[in-house]
């Protein structure tokens, strides 16, 4: 459902607000947190997305094995449940796609996290109340072997946290905080916030790495911040002090 849930959430939005996903997104997140963000990009501001390049898959996933090589196994609605589109298409920039057509640089990412690294709300905007943050940073579900990805996995409600292991190498893993919660995307990219940190944190590129979490670029980006905080070791699957 990596792609279906966003259909889903959507859904619950316009009907209970009356807005689709994009305009609300806009309107009480982006918008008052003056973050370059967007679902449904304007067509005055295509000229600004870079290309994707995409990269060879990781000869170790197992997902991307199974992927390429058995096409009636039911992973590969992981790619067709969303109607087998890819989002790298200027026809495609103004759809309002939420599981997998947002578009935005990395600092904006940072920016519509850090509410939630901090007690809900930063600058005067409120995302939620500091006690929905606790549910936030629960783990509501975890699989010693996800069926579709192939790896440990460890969800809370509506975002991941970290899932993986560093011995699978690059691809197979996102280590972050113990509390940290957020979202890898396609690539390598990923979003997240750590209250116990109190840092939020994103990192884009266009060039897309193998397997189906962080390679190397994305997560010695994490590694050093966590470093630089004080964290000390991440030997459990996750950083702690």
């Amino acid at each position: 459902h990596a792609q279906t849930l966003g259909f889903l959430v959507g859904e619950l939005v316009r009907r209970v607000d009356g807005r689709t996903i994009g305009a609300f997104l806009r309107d009480e997140i982006a918008g008052p947190l003056g973050a370059d963000v967007w679902i449904g990009l304007p067509e005055d501001q295509h000229h600004r997305v870079a290309s994707l390049v995409m990269g060879d898959p990781d000869a170790a996933s197992a997902f991307y094995r199974k992927l390429t090589t058995e096409p009636d196994w039911y992973g590969v609605k992981l790619i067709t449940n969303g109607g087998g589109q890819v989002s790298d298409k200027r026809r495609l920039y103004g759809a309002e796609l939420p599981a997998h057509g947002g578009i935005a640089n990395a600092r904006a990412l940072a920016r519509i996290y850090a509410p939630l690294a901090l007690d809900g709300s930063v600058d005067g905007v409120r995302l939620v109340a500091p006690q929905r943050l606790a549910g936030m940073r629960t783990t509501r579900a975890a699989s010693d072997c996800d069926l579709v990805l192939r790896l440990r996995t460890t969800f809370t409600l509506g975002y991941s946290k970290s899932w993986g292991a560093r011995s699978l190498g690059p691809g197979s893993h996102v280590i972050l905080g113990e509390h940290a919660f957020g979202t890898p995307g396609l690539g390598g990219s990923i979003g997240f916030a750590d209250g116990s940190a109190r840092m939020s944190f994103g990192y884009v590129m266009n060039r897309h790495g193998g397997g189906v979490g962080l390679n190397d670029r994305g997560q010695s980006l994490v590694d050093a911040a966590y470093r630089c905080l004080g964290f000390s070791s991440s030997e459990p699957g996750y950083w702690t002090r």
